[in-house]
């Protein structure tokens, strides 16, 4: 009796020295669905496709997807849930999530969670990585999801905010030397361009990472805790954008040629043949001028990632479905991407998107593609969506109405500003 016992403590301790352990299913937390345009349907239709997939590939087949409620109590619950698990070294094994969406997000600040070491290096398994391109990936997209250790994050889709002309009417070279200030400095396109609005038909429709979003590029370094501007810089971005908005309210573009703001985005055109009466139309020819930043060049925002939790016990199971969700294929036909498409972004992958390669069937025309390279060819900062964003843009808008309403939003600035250094020190 006491030998069986002896052995079976031998047994156990050697599964235990080697790793052999049942780690259990891969448990993969999709967070893409939201309040308008990605249902629970469309959540599960995508988790489907890819289990398929990787079976088909060879990959993990103990795959166990989960999704989180997109608003309400119910939601807020989950994340705490989760919030709880991860923090205590357990939670999902990998993370895939649109932040371009309402409501609380899982990591409300992304990049402060990369440098607090929630999520695994992945430099070791990219070396070996069968089905994403790096080098085809967008450099410094890509770059928004590395720290001082490593790659921690893969962005999947990303987006930039850009006026959209009518190529017939206007021709301008996209420049990494143009800053906001230049931007500011000239009376028609470009001037019209750093505006976040437009009118159509009577309307105020609004991009929502131009202006004062696009105005910035890192809005802070994680690795301090510090924002990477003043509280003056903030009240002098936030004077300007909302004077911008100001002139365009009163038609000081209305001459220009005709034109569409927007973030960029896949089947652009359809949104204005579908929402915009007498815009510019699906087959039109266009000039893409992208906002510029305050330290010269264009700031690309990051609108979902996967991630992998740095507690997993399965890393190269995760890894394997991290690069197959980067690979060109994945992200020219997965539902995945046609959900994440809906919030408006571009994939990571530079050769998508022209018509040889389209995504969900949809491409640009030879001239568009050159126009949408050549804009892409000048971002020089990155940054992932975070509570930092949603703080500016809360801030516009309630310095726009106090300045509508005749009222002093001095007081807004500080506020603002104390509350994203508090945030970051969390």
């Amino acid at each position: 009796m006491k030998k069986g016992i002896t052995l079976g403590l031998l047994f156990f301790t050697a599964l235990l020295l080697t790793g052999c352990k049942d780690a259990g299913p891969l448990t993969v937390l999709v967070d893409i669905q939201t309040e308008m345009g990605v249902s629970e349907r469309n959540v599960l239709a995508a988790t489907n496709e890819i289990q398929q997939a990787l079976a088909e590939r060879g990959g993990p087949e103990d795959v166990e997807f989960i999704s989180l409620p997109p608003s309400g109590s119910e939601r807020a619950i989950e994340l705490e849930r989760l919030r709880t698990e991860i923090m205590s070294g357990e939670g999902p094994d990998v993370f895939v999530v649109n932040l371009n969406r309402l409501g609380e997000k899982l990591f409300p600040i992304v990049e402060r969670e990369m440098e607090q070491g929630l999520f695994l290096t992945l430099d070791p398994y990219m070396a070996d990585a069968q089905y994403m391109d790096w080098d085809a990936l967008t450099p410094v997209v890509m770059q928004a999801g590395r720290t001082a250790e490593g790659q921690q994050l893969l962005p999947m889709t990303y987006t930039f905010p850009v006026t959209y002309y009518d190529d017939a009417a206007v021709h301008d070279t996209p420049s990494a030397a143009l800053t906001w200030s230049a931007m500011l400095d000239e009376d028609g396109v470009l001037r019209n361009a750093a505006s976040p609005i437009y009118l159509a038909d009577g309307f105020s429709i609004s991009s929502p990472f131009g202006g004062i979003l696009g105005a910035f590029g890192k809005l802070a370094d994680y690795a301090d805790g510090t924002l990477c501007f003043t509280e003056e810089t903030l009240q002098q971005r936030l004077e300007e954008a909302v004077a911008l908005q100001q002139q365009t309210q009163t038609g000081a573009f209305a001459d220009l040629p005709l034109h569409h703001k927007g973030s960029m985005s896949v089947g652009y055109d359809d949104l204005w043949g579908k929402m915009i009466t007498g815009s510019l139309s699906q087959a039109s020819e266009v000039e893409m001028v992208p906002q510029y930043n305050d330290a010269g060049g264009v700031t690309a925002v990051v609108t979902s990632f996967v991630g992998i939790n740095r507690n997993t016990d399965r890393p190269e199971d995760a890894f394997f479905l991290a690069d197959y969700l980067m690979s060109s294929e994945a992200q020219q036909n997965l539902k995945l991407y046609e959900a994440l498409f809906l919030s408006a972004s571009v994939p990571t992958h530079e050769a998508l998107l022209q018509q040889a390669y389209p995504v969900d069937g949809w491409s640009m025309s030879k001239n568009n593609y050159a126009e949408f390279c050549a804009a892409r060819d000048v971002i020089t900062q990155a940054r992932i969506y975070s509570e930092l964003d949603g703080n500016l843009q809360k801030l516009f808008y309630a310095w726009y109405t106090a300045e509508v309403e005749g009222q002093d939003g001095a007081d807004l600035v500080a506020q603002t500003y104390r509350s994203m250094t508090l945030q970051l020190q969390e």
